[in-house]
């Protein structure tokens, strides 16, 4: 996988300051050599067996959340909620389509 062009598009809309991946280890590690080239943190997400619901919607929505309503992380990752100007999601799935518009509100 690449995740330049994706980082490329986003130079747009200003500075990318806080660039996370939610997948599996197993993926991860797949990618490690790519992810750390790029500043790009790996956010922990195990896949449950038996039809649970993917964890990767509930993490990403709460560091939504937690990302616009008061400062988050520490060291290279500390941020200012009122710094930040854009919110971008790469998904292909349109769970995320009700906290972006809420974001965008």
């Amino acid at each position: 996988r690449s995740f330049r062009p994706l980082l490329n598009s986003l130079q747009t809309k200003g500075e990318v300051s806080l660039r996370r991946l939610y997948t599996s280890d197993h993926n991860a590690k797949r990618w490690s050599a790519s992810l750390h080239e790029l500043g790009i943190v790996h956010v922990s997400t195990p896949r449950r067996r038996g039809g649970a619901k993917d964890m990767v919607d509930m993490a990403i929505a709460l560091d939504v959340a937690e990302l616009l309503s008061h400062d988050l992380g520490s060291g290279d990752e500390q941020l200012q909620a009122a710094s930040i100007s854009t919110v971008a999601v790469a998904s292909q799935d349109m769970d995320y389509l009700f906290m972006l518009q809420r974001v965008r509100a």
